[in-house]
């Protein structure tokens, strides 16, 4: 529960900064985190977009 105290103790305000969630430490490690989340997607849409069935996409990513 350890990081979602921040949230609770701020009441979902304060934050640093918000991607895929709100960030109230650490902001470069959770920005690091977010480029490597954006890059993941957009390479599973190109596999889409390519004809890659998205079960196959799931399985090369695991």
């Amino acid at each position: 529960m350890g990081r979602y105290i921040h949230y609770i103790e701020n009441l979902g305000q304060n934050s640093l900064y918000t991607g895929y969630w709100k960030v109230y430490h650490d902001l470069e490690k959770a920005k690091a985190t977010f480029t490597s989340f954006q890059e993941a997607r957009e390479e599973a849409v190109r596999e889409y977009l390519l004809g890659r069935a998205v079960v196959d996409i799931a399985r090369q990513a695991q």
